[in-house]
């Protein structure tokens, strides 16, 4: 793959290129893109300290969305494999998943640091802990894109199956997938720095990239409702998409019957 269509490549030269923009609007705050280049790169930085290698894998046990773009934000550029959990399923279904990877590795937050580390107790793991005292640590030298630390095979990211015929799989995911994936969205629906994307999903399943980084490569922005009860209320949800000025929903076929049969202005 020609190096100028890595994705690292175009995630840092949106994250520099669109730096005084809003990258991810909620209504708990907003990050402009470069906060969440620094950010991730706090995220990055502590994972080399610990000397964890490129390719590793690294879980994600966190519930805050904002935390958990930052962390995949992280990985994406240190090269690390990177594996979000949804810490609202079944304890045991959560520890059978992280028995059957590799991962080492795990970020969490306050919330939900006594539950990860009862997940991974059978295995000797670095576990990092974000929270505002974490993300105000300094970073002295910033992360640049390092074209001979990334290939188009790499593997980026794992997600799971819903497990519904049985146990979850683990479906990894590689750079050039998600690269072509992302450009062709962009491009598909003609997006701009002027897009607005829902972010609806659970973190545990690969659309989340899309919401996330179709925005950022074209310098748009991800919107994140207030909480997952704002999304199972569908007046709420509508409501919210109108206020948003939303330009672009990304949602399951049944979701997109449902909202097309309230009065959406």
């Amino acid at each position: 793959m020609d190096s100028s269509m890595l994705f690292q490549r175009e995630l840092y030269e949106s994250l520099r290129k669109y730096r005084d923009k809003i990258a991810v609007h909620s209504v708990q705050r907003d990050l402009t893109y470069e906060e969440v280049d620094r950010y991730s790169d706090i995220i990055l930085c502590r994972l080399r300290e610990a000397g964890i290698p490129q390719k590793a894998q690294v879980t994600l046990m966190m519930t805050s969305k904002i935390d958990i773009i930052l962390a995949m934000t992280a990985c994406l550029k240190g090269g690390y494999i990177f594996i979000p959990f949804d810490m609202e399923y079944p304890h045991q279904r959560l520890k059978t998943m992280f028995d059957s990877i590799d991962s080492t590795v795990i970020l969490t937050d306050e919330a939900n640091e006594l539950s990860s580390k009862d997940i991974a107790a059978h295995k000797e793991v670095v576990t990092v802990i974000l929270n505002e005292e974490f993300y105000s640590r300094k970073v002295f030298q910033i992360s640049e894109f390092c074209e001979e630390c990334y290939g188009d095979d790499d593997p980026i990211y794992i997600f799971y199956t819903s497990g519904s015929t049985g146990v979850p799989k683990a479906i990894v995911g590689r750079n050039k997938g998600l690269t072509h994936f992302i450009n062709w969205e962009i491009e598909t629906f003609q997006l701009d720095e002027q897009s607005r994307i829902s972010q609806l999903t659970t973190p545990c399943h690969d659309p989340i990239l899309r919401d996330v980084y179709a925005a950022f490569l074209c310098g748009g922005t991800t919107c994140i409702p207030e909480n997952k009860e704002a999304v199972l209320d569908l007046n709420k949800l509508a409501k919210w998409m109108d206020d948003e000025k939303l330009t672009l929903i990304h949602c399951t076929p049944s979701l997109f019957q449902a909202l097309n049969e309230i009065d959406l202005r």
